[in-house]
Protein backbone atom coordinates (compact mmCIF):
# COMPACT_ATOMS: atom_id res chain seq x y z
CA UNK A 1 0.00 0.00 0.00
CA UNK A 2 2.92 2.22 0.63
CA UNK A 3 4.08 1.97 -2.71
CA UNK A 4 1.07 2.89 -4.41
CA UNK A 5 1.02 5.94 -2.04
CA UNK A 6 4.21 7.10 -3.18
CA UNK A 7 3.66 6.09 -7.00
CA UNK A 8 0.42 8.29 -6.48
CA UNK A 9 2.16 10.90 -5.23
CA UNK A 10 4.87 11.19 -7.98
CA UNK A 11 2.44 11.16 -10.42
CA UNK A 12 0.71 14.08 -8.76
CA UNK A 13 3.67 16.14 -8.78
CA UNK A 14 4.15 15.28 -12.41
CA UNK A 15 0.68 16.46 -13.13
CA UNK A 16 0.85 19.57 -11.53
CA UNK A 17 4.28 20.29 -13.09
CA UNK A 18 2.56 19.58 -16.90
CA UNK A 19 0.10 21.60 -15.51
CA UNK A 20 1.88 24.71 -15.08
CA UNK A 21 4.27 24.13 -18.32
CA UNK A 22 1.07 23.99 -20.20
CA UNK A 23 -0.18 27.12 -18.36
CA UNK A 24 2.93 29.21 -19.37
CA UNK A 25 2.82 27.89 -22.83
CA UNK A 26 -0.81 29.47 -22.98
CA UNK A 27 0.11 32.65 -21.49
CA UNK A 28 3.22 32.93 -23.51
CA UNK A 29 0.56 33.89 -26.52
CA UNK A 30 -0.67 36.35 -24.24
CA UNK A 31 1.73 38.61 -22.84
CA UNK A 32 5.24 39.03 -23.61
CA UNK A 33 8.05 41.38 -22.72
CA UNK A 34 11.16 41.48 -25.15
CA UNK A 35 14.42 43.49 -23.51
CA UNK A 36 17.87 43.75 -24.83
CA UNK A 37 20.50 44.40 -22.01
CA UNK A 38 24.10 44.54 -21.98
CA UNK A 39 26.19 41.53 -21.41
CA UNK A 40 25.89 38.11 -21.66
CA UNK A 41 24.58 37.82 -18.08
CA UNK A 42 23.98 39.14 -14.58
CA UNK A 43 25.97 38.27 -11.06
CA UNK A 44 28.19 35.38 -12.45
CA UNK A 45 25.48 33.85 -14.51
CA UNK A 46 24.77 33.77 -17.89
CA UNK A 47 21.14 34.32 -18.81
CA UNK A 48 19.38 31.02 -19.54
CA UNK A 49 15.60 29.96 -20.59
CA UNK A 50 13.63 28.45 -17.85
CA UNK A 51 15.22 31.05 -15.47
CA UNK A 52 12.97 33.51 -13.77
CA UNK A 53 13.88 37.04 -14.03
CA UNK A 54 12.75 39.84 -11.77
CA UNK A 55 11.41 42.97 -14.30
CA UNK A 56 11.79 46.60 -13.01
CA UNK A 57 10.86 48.82 -16.02
CA UNK A 58 9.76 52.52 -15.00
CA UNK A 59 10.05 53.65 -18.67
CA UNK A 60 7.54 51.19 -19.60
CA UNK A 61 3.80 52.45 -19.30
CA UNK A 62 2.18 50.47 -17.59
CA UNK A 63 5.36 50.57 -15.28
CA UNK A 64 6.43 47.10 -15.11
CA UNK A 65 7.91 45.65 -11.98
CA UNK A 66 6.80 41.64 -11.98
CA UNK A 67 8.97 38.19 -11.84
CA UNK A 68 8.79 36.84 -15.51
CA UNK A 69 9.78 33.44 -16.84
CA UNK A 70 12.40 33.21 -19.74
CA UNK A 71 11.62 31.62 -22.43
CA UNK A 72 14.07 33.16 -25.62
CA UNK A 73 17.71 34.33 -25.08
CA UNK A 74 19.64 35.24 -28.19
CA UNK A 75 23.33 36.38 -27.62
CA UNK A 76 24.88 38.78 -29.59
CA UNK A 77 28.60 40.60 -30.10
CA UNK A 78 29.71 43.11 -32.12
CA UNK A 79 32.70 46.08 -32.27
CA UNK A 80 29.97 48.74 -32.22
CA UNK A 81 27.73 47.30 -29.73
CA UNK A 82 29.51 45.25 -27.28
CA UNK A 83 28.45 42.30 -25.87
CA UNK A 84 23.72 42.47 -26.18
CA UNK A 85 21.91 40.04 -24.98
CA UNK A 86 17.84 40.13 -26.68
CA UNK A 87 15.69 38.35 -23.84
CA UNK A 88 12.09 37.33 -24.02
CA UNK A 89 9.97 36.51 -21.02
CA UNK A 90 6.49 35.61 -20.21
CA UNK A 91 4.37 36.17 -17.24
CA UNK A 92 4.99 33.57 -14.41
Amino acid sequence: MRRLLELAEEGSRRLERECQRTISEANSSLESYEISVRGFGQGGSLYAINTLARVRDDLELPRVDAVYLVTRVTFHQSRSRGQVTDLRLVPK
